[in-house]
């Protein structure tokens, strides 16, 4: 039986599904047994066919890969051939030059070196001059009252309106789509808005200032003719520091209009308490601030003018202090001063009428040195002219020393109580443009005033500098496009000069080519 089914397999594997007939009769078991056996056969071989077939596929994927392999390997070396052609090009070229650029400078004579020279002395010399004037325009130009004409009018101009009032200023409107605004005369521009609110690096607010520079550019020599010099030598930086001015001043306008004095919390507001209490007009808000309903606090300009107004009595009362009185030491000084004094406040009776009488809100951030100072200063009687209103003391207010930009203006740190500093949210206030040291007299080692001297001299040194700096790195340009320019005329000669070497040699061996060519076909 066995060597029947292996005369089966060995046979189905060369012809399947036939069997020889001279094996001999087989019983009916054999051949379902064998049949089954052969069909288990046929599923191996039919699972070796699909793997077989995946492989194929597999093989000439990677024969494909291998053929574009080898393709681009013989492009690579082909372009490396041709790049090193071309570098070899390259150094033969650079040669040549090199070679043509020594024999042209050495046909070259003196004199044309020394004219060189000369020429580029002079270009420098003008050179400087010219950025020296460019500097010195820009400076005259900002200051130039033509230029300020044209910028007043260019702001009301572009805003649409005939003249600028603090009371009622352009507003911004609440949206951005400028389509839907008001067109600047005669144009189809939006007009122009500010954000009074906010400051000018505001992108707003900048993007209007230099809108604005370039509105005077255009057409600020046809509005006032006078402006077109100061325009054309005004520089970039100098020209938006200018229209940044104007802006400025108009926000602080703006400002004291709406009665807004920031720093010290006077804005909707006035005095009403007395040394008696109140007197059924006021009252208090949460900040501790006095309030009378539907007024509004006096503009900075009006604070700063009757604080003017208190400096002067106290000078006065302070010369009549005794001879040997501490307080009139020159170290005491700096106090005498608008920014220092208290702010003035209306005072209103029963019927909302003014008393003719300040109310003074003294700032909590004085030391005790600086109250006694004022307190004795304040008791000296005095008698003055009437027109100076009488003063009476309100609430304190807790507001920071003013900012300013003068050293005469800022207060000393012997003025400033050191507990109320020391809050943390007071820490913030003790800076430069506030509150300076107290000088020598009071045990520093130097005078705020020699201080912001040195640091002025400091800052022009860095500018002149800066300046030199520019025209240094200027000349070093200029020089260096001069001596290319230099080098190129020499090329160009030696140039002209070989090809007049050549034209006269080319003729004679032309002529005795074509005469021996004549005897020849002779």
């Amino acid at each position: 039986m066995s060597s029947a089914v292996s005369q089966l397999s060995s046979e189905s594997s060369v012809v399947p599904g036939k069997v020889d007939k001279t094996a001999g009769r087989l019983r009916a078991s054999q051949v379902v047994e064998m049949i089954g056996g052969f069909e288990g056969r046929l599923e191996v071989v039919e699972k070796g066919l699909g793997s077989i077939k995946d492989a194929g596929q597999l093989a000439i994927q990677i024969q494909t890969l291998t053929k574009r392999l080898d393709a681009q390997e013989i492009e690579i070396q082909g372009i490396r051939k041709n790049n090193n052609v071309l570098r070899a090009d390259n150094e033969f070229l650079k040669d040549e030059l090199k070679r043509i650029s020594e024999a042209c400078c050495d046909n070259t004579t003196d004199e044309d070196s020394e004219v060189s020279e000369e020429e580029v002395d002079e270009k420098k010399v003008s050179l400087t001059k010219k950025i020296e004037e460019e500097i010195e325009g820009s400076s005259l130009a900002y200051g130039d009252n033509a230029l300020k004409e044209l910028t007043r009018y260019a702001f009301n101009f572009c805003m649409g309106i005939a003249r600028f009032s603090e009371n009622n200023p352009p507003v911004y409107p609440d949206t951005d789509d400028k389509s839907t605004w008001p067109k600047i005369q005669g144009t189809d521009d939006a007009v122009l808005r500010f954000r009074w609110d906010r400051a000018w690096t505001d992108e707003d607010n900048y993007h209007s200032i230099r809108w604005l520079m370039g509105w005077m550019k255009r057409h600020g020599s046809g509005v006032v003719p006078s402006s077109k010099l100061p325009l054309l030598r005004i520089s970039e930086e100098d020209l938006q520091k200018r229209v940044r001015e104007r802006f400025n001043n108009l926000r602080k306008k703006v400002k004291a209009a709406e009665g807004t004095h920031k720093e010290s919390g006077t804005e909707n507001q006035a005095g009403g308490l007395s040394e008696g209490g109140d007197g059924g007009l006021t009252n208090l808000s949460k900040e501790g601030m006095v309030k009378v309903e539907g007024r509004k606090g006096p503009s900075t300009a009006g604070l700063r003018s009757r604080a003017a107004g208190k400096l002067a009595i106290r000078k006065m009362q302070r010369d009549k202090l005794p001879a040997d009185s501490p307080y009139r030491d020159p170290k005491y000084d700096p106090a005498f001063v608008v920014n220092l004094m208290s702010d003035d406040e209306d005072e209103y009776n029963e019927n909302g009428k003014t008393t003719k009488r300040f109310i003074s809100r003294a700032p909590l951030y004085r030391s005790q040195e600086l109250i006694k100072l004022l307190a004795t200063i304040d008791a000296v009687p005095f008698e003055g002219p009437k027109r100076y209103l009488e003063r009476v003391r309100g609430l304190p207010i807790d507001v920071p020393p003013k900012r300013s930009n003068k050293m005469e203006l800022k207060a000393r740190r012997w003025m400033i109580d050191e507990a109320w500093l020391a809050k943390p949210e007071n820490q913030k206030w003790d800076d430069e443009s506030r509150i300076v040291d107290s000088g020598k007299a009071w045990g520093d080692d130097n005078d705020p005033e020699d201080i912001a001297a040195q640091h002025e001299e400091i800052k022009l040194a860095k500018k002149a500098l800066a300046i030199d700096k520019k025209r240094r790195l200027f000349e070093v340009e200029q020089e260096r496009e001069t001596k290319k320019a230099k080098k190129d005329k020499k090329r160009e000669k030696g140039k002209k000069r070989m090809e007049v070497k050549m034209s006269s040699t080319t003729p004679a061996s032309d002529t005795a080519d074509i005469e021996d060519d004549d005897i020849i076909y002779d």
